[in-house]
């Protein structure tokens, strides 16, 4: 029985930090590998990637609610128990305002005559894709809709259904430390953690390591920026050594990275020699493994 692949996840305690073009730099760099977005709530890994999709699938991520005109009798019942504000009588007639709507259910459960029914609410679209540097699986969740942590696990099932013979998925994970993060996470062989030398960074980088610690996740850090701030830098590098976390790449501040996003090429495309610190972070990431 051939090894399971390595499921390597890059995530960082907010936006903005890096993790994203870590992911993708990575992904010009690793052979035999699945590229995979598991930020649903703002992926963008395909504004470079720019994939041919093979495959789209609907994400029904929980139900709405409406009433039936035809069996509501006007009891005022479902008006009285909601919370939200989400019933209005308008002309003698009880509807929801959808916007408004925390779809609990309660008025569904307590409606005596049936009258409230109950919908699949379509939440987003889960794909598979081809792109220049290999198979990617990316999803994308519709602008206000829940069940992002859901929509993940869908992802890395489509992948290890699909994928199983690759030797590495490279998963850009969400920031954060909420149940995106928790679901991205859960069952890899390795969370690199990104963070820069900024006192906020330092704070989510001890937050999202206790993530890890909790579920028995080995986990490594990569310091984009590095060189910005020395003295936060070193911060940085204190609490791994304390903490017996490998540090496995220090990426200094450089142009190149928003000018070749800006052409929507990876370093490698653009020709920038920054890309060997990227094989440097590969190099020490694959060590772990």
């Amino acid at each position: 029985m051939p090894d399971k692949p390595k499921e390597i996840v890059i995530v960082s305690g907010k936006g903005g930090t890096g993790k994203t073009t870590l992911a993708i730099n990575l992904s010009t760099i690793v052979e035999d590998k699945l590229i995979m977005d598991c930020d649903v709530d703002a992926p963008n890994m395909h504004i470079v990637l720019k994939p041919k999709v093979l495959k789209e699938e609907k994400f029904f991520g929980g139900y709405r609610y409406r009433i039936d005109e035809d069996l509501c009798t006007g009891c005022g019942k479902c008006f009285e128990l909601c919370n939200f504000d989400a019933i209005l009588n308008e002309n003698e007639k009880y509807v929801i305002k959808e916007s408004s709507c925390d779809y609990c259910g309660v008025c569904y459960y307590f409606c005596e005559f049936g009258a409230i029914q109950k919908e699949e609410r379509l939440s987003g679209y889960f794909y598979i894709s081809k792109t220049r540097f290999g198979d990617f699986v990316h999803a994308n969740l519709i602008p206000g809709e829940e069940n992002s942590g859901r929509l993940v696990s869908k992802i890395r099932t489509l992948g290890r259904d699909n994928f199983s013979n690759k030797r590495y998925f490279i998963i850009d994970g969400p920031p954060g430390i909420g149940c995106s993060v928790i679901s991205s996470i859960t069952g890899t062989d390795l969370v690199v953690i990104v963070a820069e030398p900024t006192k906020s960074s330092i704070h989510d980088l001890e937050r999202i390591w206790k993530l890890t610690e909790h579920f028995k996740i080995k986990s490594t850090v990569v310091i984009n920026r590095f060189d910005v701030n020395l003295d936060l830098s070193n911060e940085i590098e204190d609490f791994c050594r304390i903490n017996k976390i490998k540090v496995s790449g220090r990426i200094p501040f450089s142009k190149d990275i928003p000018n070749s996003l800006k052409e929507l090429k990876t370093l490698n495309e653009f020709g920038s020699p920054l890309i060997r610190k990227y094989e440097e972070v590969w190099y020490n990431i694959s060590s772990l493994l």
